[in-house]
């Protein structure tokens, strides 16, 4: 059997010159390649072959965010194009907008042949907390005001947010999970990471494959005794049709 072959001709002088007369296009270039030549930085090893964390995603994830705008922008008008495939009603795709805008995700084009149009990018940083006999810290229930309270098994983490234009890094993140942590109390804790620890699944809100960037930190408790929960009846969360509940720390 035969396989089909291109090949592709680039002038590179011309490229130079083409790019040389278009500043928004060289600016975008440069960050480009920034970006790229910083993600090779993290990586634990290098080969010819592959290097982790240089794919398209992670770079355009580490570039400026008037650029990921742009980035995010031609994608979106890729999905729109295509919605009807994909089920997407003029709200979730406000939404998604929205979360694009509000710099809690990037929109990326897939490559030719994949069965996405776009891909969904989310970077989080999550805490794993462990007492020295094994148990873990976990979060039992989420809450959204249009939904109320959902179960949920997952470690505490935060999705990183954008003040001004500068993306929080996964230890400015790791500082407002802790603050939400107090009922610790006053405990000695020993940080290691963070280790990446990725994850890639369809998206319940808007039916897109997200790539799920995860900065994972492990912390250790010397005390032995952690606060446990309870479920009791409260009116402190209420929606319409649903039985409010809270979690109370003890």
């Amino acid at each position: 059997a035969l396989n089909p072959t291109e090949v592709f001709v680039l002038n590179a002088k011309g490229l130079a010159l083409a790019v040389g007369n278009c500043r928004p296009v060289r600016c975008m270039l440069d960050a480009y390649a920034a970006s790229f030549c910083a993600q090779l930085r993290t990586a634990t090893e290098l080969s010819d072959l592959n290097v982790e964390f240089t794919s398209h995603r992670e770079v355009v994830w580490g570039m400026a965010r008037q650029h990921q705008r742009v980035i995010s922008n031609l994608a979106l008008e890729a999905l729109e194009a295509r919605r009807w495939r994909f089920g997407l009603s003029t709200k979730a795709l406000s939404k998604l907008q929205s979360e694009m805008v509000l710099g809690k995700c990037i929109l990326v084009e897939t490559p030719e042949g994949d069965s996405e149009v776009v891909e969904r990018v989310v970077a989080i940083t999550a805490v794993r907390i462990e007492r020295t006999d094994g148990r873990i810290l976990g979060c039992l229930l989420r809450f959204r005001r249009e939904d109320g309270v959902e179960p949920l098994c997952q470690l505490p983490g935060t999705k990183q947010r954008v003040v001004q234009d500068h993306l929080e890094t996964p230890r400015e993140a790791l500082q407002r999970i802790m603050e939400t942590l107090r009922v610790l109390g006053n405990v000695d804790l020993h940080l290691k990471g963070p280790e990446r620890e990725d994850i890639v699944e369809e998206s319940d809100r808007f039916a897109l494959r997200t790539h799920y960037v995860r900065s994972v930190f492990g912390m250790e408790i010397e005390k032995p005794e952690t606060p446990s929960v309870y479920m009791r009846v409260s009116r402190r969360w209420w929606v319409q049709g649903r039985a409010p509940h809270t979690l109370d720390i003890e």
